[in-house]
């Protein structure tokens, strides 16, 4: 497991663009662990194709991160619509006697979560985890989870065990609606890839289904 990241409490094996070994990092050049920088946000003009964990703690790189907020990049914390205005909208709706009239209804933007620009750029220094489709990093608590690595049912009927609860609620929290269908007492292996992550604060579970 890599140690020193708030945001991870995955295996090591999980870890995107990790390079297998130990080699020399483009930055400081100290023998250690090494990501593949290729996809990674670099300062401007930089060229590193190698760098350890210790600079990416240091910020002297980091990772793009999809949030369920926005996307992360060199920029900061990018939010969903922020081009998107409130708007009227027009819907079709029917009366008793069957006629459809047009009436003008508002739409409104979700309120944004505030969350720390500490948080932001801790998540900026945090590695990332491959998927088999775009995974959103969840926040609670204003603030982002801890991503705990891929569960199978033994993972959450041990979280169930430890909160006194039972596996079919504890999944059934974990994930969106219609989702909890997924779970099946006598099943001891998923099909599905399912990514775990664990509040900072509450502690509080979440889930998410990736399917290939």
């Amino acid at each position: 497991m890599l140690n020193g990241f708030k945001y991870w409490e995955a295996p090591e094996s999980e870890v995107a663009g990790l390079f297998p070994g130990v080699r020399s990092c483009d930055l400081c050049g100290q023998e250690s662990r090494c990501f593949d920088l290729a996809r990674a946000i670099q300062p401007t003009g930089a060229s590193a194709s190698a760098g350890c964990t210790a600079c990416l703690r240091l910020g002297r790189f980091g990772f793009f991160h999809i949030t369920t907020m926005g996307y992360l990049d060199e920029q900061g914390l990018t939010w969903y619509g922020d081009d998107e205005p409130e708007e009227e909208t027009r819907e079709f709706v029917v009366d008793a006697s069957g006629t459809a009239t047009s009436t003008v209804v508002e739409r409104l933007i979700s309120p944004r979560t505030e969350v720390p620009q500490e948080a932001v750029e801790e998540l900026r220094r945090t590695p990332d985890f491959p998927t088999w489709n775009e995974v959103s990093w969840p926040l609670h608590c204003s603030d982002f989870m801890i991503y705990l690595g891929t569960w199978q049912p033994r993972d959450v009927r041990r979280a169930a065990a430890e909160r006194h609860r039972s596996p079919s609620e504890v999944f059934a929290e974990m994930v969106e609606a219609g989702e909890e269908r997924l779970w099946l007492e006598n099943e001891d292996e998923w099909s599905i890839t399912f990514h775990a992550f664990r509040c900072v604060t509450c502690r509080a579970l979440k889930g998410a289904v990736d399917l290939d």
